[in-house]
């Protein structure tokens, strides 16, 4: 008597052929010639896969993508052979460039993760986040770095989703979120200006894979007279350059 559960190892098939067929994703007859399966079961695997947020399903055209979780949960298991203490260094100097504190996060979803946090010498610590901790993508300068840097028409779904997690963040909504992702794109950086603890204020970029996909960010937070003009810009060019090194390390 055999152990496996036919419809997993059904669903893992799906799963792989979405994958083979990334970046530009597969259509269902694409599916259903690769895993052998029929239209409808097909179908009904997608449509599951999807309500779990293992698959995207692209509006425009139908074709199927992995999910954003996909992401967090290759890293956090591929951490088991060191992912993450690859990134502790560059979150280490950044904190010891800044004085500030620096917060690298994953997406999950339609929201990030805080998965490390290193402060640094300066004597007014903004402690924002705790590791573990979630937020909606988009509130935050990580989480919005991580949702300026996903691809369209994926980021329009993202943000179509976010409502059913904005609900303790009652003043934050849609519009707002979409203007602050514009600002991101033209800056190239994102920026978090007391939006959601008064006094401080922080900057976000996104660590991205090969394909472009965001995988992290790495963020600096600080009481807000220590983000001026005069002194922001330096802080966003020690941050890039921490990401793109640990994005060459990654990739």
């Amino acid at each position: 008597m055999s152990d496996h559960i036919q419809s997993v190892e059904r669903a893992a098939r799906v799963i792989d052929a979405i994958r083979r067929r990334e970046p530009s994703g597969a259509r269902l007859s694409d599916l259903v010639a690769d895993t052998g399966l029929q239209k409808t079961t097909t179908h009904r695997l997608l449509a599951t896969l999807r309500h779990l947020g293992l698959v995207d399903i692209d509006e425009a055209d139908g074709t199927a993508h992995l999910g954003l979780s996909f992401v967090s949960l290759g890293l956090i298991a591929s951490n088991r052979h060191g992912i993450l203490e690859v990134a502790r260094p560059h979150l280490a100097r950044l904190a010891e460039l800044t004085g500030d504190t620096v917060y690298f996060s994953l997406p999950d979803g339609i929201e990030s993760v805080c998965v490390a946090r290193v402060t640094g010498a300066y004597p007014v610590r903004t402690l924002t986040l705790d590791v573990g901790d979630r937020r909606p993508l988009g509130l935050g300068a990580g989480s919005l770095a991580l949702l300026a840097a996903i691809p369209e028409p994926r980021r329009h779904q993202v943000i179509a989703a976010l409502p059913s997690v904005l609900g303790p963040w009652p003043s934050i909504d849609l519009s707002r979120i979409s203007a602050l992702v514009a600002e991101t794109d033209r800056d190239g950086y994102a920026t978090n200006h007391e939006m959601l603890i008064p006094g401080v204020s922080g900057i976000g970029v996104a660590v991205c894979d090969r394909l472009g996909s965001p995988i992290a960010a790495i963020s600096v937070a600080a009481v807000t007279s220590r983000m001026g003009e005069d002194r922001l810009g330096q802080v966003v060019r020690w941050a890039r350059d921490e990401a793109e090194a640990l994005q060459a390390k990654l990739s």
